[in-house]
Protein backbone atom coordinates (compact mmCIF):
# COMPACT_ATOMS: atom_id res chain seq x y z
CA UNK A 1 0.00 0.00 0.00
CA UNK A 2 1.28 3.45 -0.89
CA UNK A 3 0.66 6.39 1.39
CA UNK A 4 0.52 10.00 0.33
CA UNK A 5 2.77 12.43 2.17
CA UNK A 6 1.86 15.91 3.33
CA UNK A 7 4.15 17.36 0.63
CA UNK A 8 2.36 15.34 -2.06
CA UNK A 9 -1.05 16.44 -0.78
CA UNK A 10 -0.01 20.08 -0.95
CA UNK A 11 1.29 19.55 -4.51
CA UNK A 12 -2.11 18.11 -5.48
CA UNK A 13 -3.84 21.03 -3.77
CA UNK A 14 -1.62 23.46 -5.69
CA UNK A 15 -2.73 21.92 -8.99
CA UNK A 16 -6.43 21.76 -8.13
CA UNK A 17 -6.89 24.99 -6.21
CA UNK A 18 -7.39 28.44 -7.64
CA UNK A 19 -5.29 30.03 -4.89
CA UNK A 20 -1.69 29.50 -3.86
CA UNK A 21 -0.92 27.53 -0.69
CA UNK A 22 -0.10 30.08 2.07
CA UNK A 23 3.61 30.32 2.86
CA UNK A 24 3.10 29.59 6.55
CA UNK A 25 1.45 26.27 5.65
CA UNK A 26 4.31 25.44 3.27
CA UNK A 27 6.75 26.26 6.10
CA UNK A 28 5.13 23.61 8.33
CA UNK A 29 6.25 20.94 5.87
CA UNK A 30 9.87 21.80 6.74
CA UNK A 31 9.40 21.36 10.49
CA UNK A 32 11.25 18.45 12.05
CA UNK A 33 9.95 16.17 14.77
CA UNK A 34 11.85 13.64 16.84
CA UNK A 35 10.16 10.29 16.31
CA UNK A 36 10.45 8.10 19.40
CA UNK A 37 9.55 4.99 17.40
CA UNK A 38 12.10 5.67 14.62
CA UNK A 39 14.59 7.22 17.06
CA UNK A 40 15.45 9.99 14.62
CA UNK A 41 14.32 13.40 13.41
CA UNK A 42 11.73 13.31 10.62
CA UNK A 43 10.44 16.14 8.44
CA UNK A 44 6.68 16.64 8.71
CA UNK A 45 6.24 17.11 4.96
CA UNK A 46 7.72 13.68 4.29
CA UNK A 47 5.17 11.98 6.54
CA UNK A 48 1.70 10.72 5.60
CA UNK A 49 -1.10 13.05 6.68
CA UNK A 50 -2.39 10.67 9.36
CA UNK A 51 1.09 10.59 10.95
CA UNK A 52 1.25 14.39 10.97
CA UNK A 53 -2.17 14.58 12.61
CA UNK A 54 -1.11 12.01 15.20
CA UNK A 55 2.10 13.95 15.94
CA UNK A 56 0.18 17.20 16.40
CA UNK A 57 -2.47 15.54 18.56
CA UNK A 58 0.19 13.90 20.72
CA UNK A 59 1.98 17.22 21.12
CA UNK A 60 -1.23 18.90 22.22
CA UNK A 61 -2.16 16.26 24.77
CA UNK A 62 1.34 15.64 26.09
CA UNK A 63 2.56 19.24 25.90
CA UNK A 64 5.42 17.63 24.03
CA UNK A 65 6.99 20.25 21.79
CA UNK A 66 9.70 18.37 19.92
CA UNK A 67 9.23 20.23 16.67
CA UNK A 68 12.12 22.19 15.24
CA UNK A 69 10.98 25.08 13.07
CA UNK A 70 13.58 25.29 10.34
CA UNK A 71 11.89 28.22 8.63
CA UNK A 72 12.71 30.45 11.62
CA UNK A 73 16.36 29.41 11.68
CA UNK A 74 16.24 28.17 15.24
Amino acid sequence: MTTVTLNQLLEIENVLATRKIPSDIEAVTKWKYFSDSKEKWVTLGDQPLHYVLRILTKMKWDNDFKVWQLDKGE
